[in-house]
């Protein structure tokens, strides 16, 4: 089946999205919901987003934008975001995001930052309607710090917890059916490791920052999801054997009743990058003992960096 059908047919439900969490129409936290598509200017067909939070006087701030396009994986947009004037970064999470002071002055002084949330928005907009599909990792969270509210989404963290079969599918119906909701997920990390063979963020330790918390890239993390969900679009059989045996691991030996382990529970994803918390989403075990690093592919492996560079030089002292 083509990949656009396998992508179609795995968006959520509303009803799924609605348990997760996410933004399905403008609120106090999404201020504005993706336009209808303008059969004059359509946009993409589906994309795959990233983004990376830094600490704010007006909460969490986007202060990356990474989009490519889910079909070929031409990089739209990977740009700095500086906050709005009035608006004061107080935590840069430097060690988990990898952009400095000096790194958002330089991209600022070269006209290459977003100048606020609502100039990342409608660069967003630029390829995005509300017929786009939206792919990410725990994607609702870079929707609501961008204000966006969207419907059609793919989420790779849903997909690996509805492949155990132990959350209900996106077919169920509605939150008070047979679905659950999916209180812990598991880290996009390890789905890139043990679905794909990639490691990233420098293989597990190379970019590990203080505390060893590695470095997150968001252009990075848009191509490693982007590979995730093909893998998991197209390996039906294999993903629900992968996340049926882990799903029961976890249950036989912390007594969890359908979930992966979590650091902190279900906490939001920007809470990630606050210097207290431990970094990467959910995984699965603290205590992962990898005896196959022979076998793991690394980023570096298997893409270009003529084509797909990682973070400009720049963006770190």
């Amino acid at each position: 089946m083509a990949l656009q059908s396998l992508l179609l047919r795995s968006c959520h439900s509303p009803a799924r999205l609605a348990l997760e969490g996410y933004p399905l129409a403008a609120s106090a936290t999404c201020r504005t919901t993706t336009p209808p598509r303008d059969p004059s200017c359509p946009k993409r067909a589906a994309v795959v987003l990233d983004c990376e939070m830094a600490g704010t006087t007006d909460g969490d701030h986007a202060i990356t934008l990474s989009l490519v396009d889910f079909f070929t994986g031409a990089a739209l947009v990977h740009a700095l975001v500086k906050p709005a004037s009035g608006i004061k970064i107080t935590n840069w999470r430097t060690n988990i995001t990898g952009v400095t002071p000096g790194a958002m002055a330089v991209a600022v002084a070269r006209g290459e930052a977003l100048r606020g949330r609502d100039a990342a928005t409608a660069r967003l907009l630029d390829f995005v309607d509300a017929d786009t599909v939206v792919v990410g990792h725990s994607v609702k969270y870079d929707l609501k710090v961008l204000g966006l509210a969207h419907n059609r989404i793919v989420d790779s963290a849903i997909l690996a917890a509805e492949a155990s079969g132990r959350f209900g599918s996106g077919e169920d119906g509605n939150s008070g059916g047979g679905q659950k909701a999916i209180k812990q997920g598991v880290a996009l990390e390890r789905l890139c490791r043990e679905l794909t063979g990639v490691r990233i963020r420098g293989g597990g330790g190379v970019a590990a920052g203080p505390g060893g918390r590695s470095q997150h890239d968001s252009l990075e993390d848009v191509l490693a999801t982007r590979e995730v969900v093909i893998w998991c679009l197209t390996h039906p059989v294999e993903l629900r054997a992968w996340a049926a045996k882990n799903w029961e691991v976890q249950d036989g030996a912390k007594g969890n009743k359908g979930g992966a382990k979590g650091s902190k529970g279900d906490r939001d994803r920007t809470t990630k990058h606050r210097p207290e918390s431990v970094e990467d989403d959910f995984e699965w075990d603290e205590d992962d003992d990898d005896d196959d690093d022979g076998e793991m592919l690394r980023w570096e492996d298997v893409i270009d960096y003529d084509t797909w560079p990682k973070s400009p030089p720049d963006w770190s002292d």
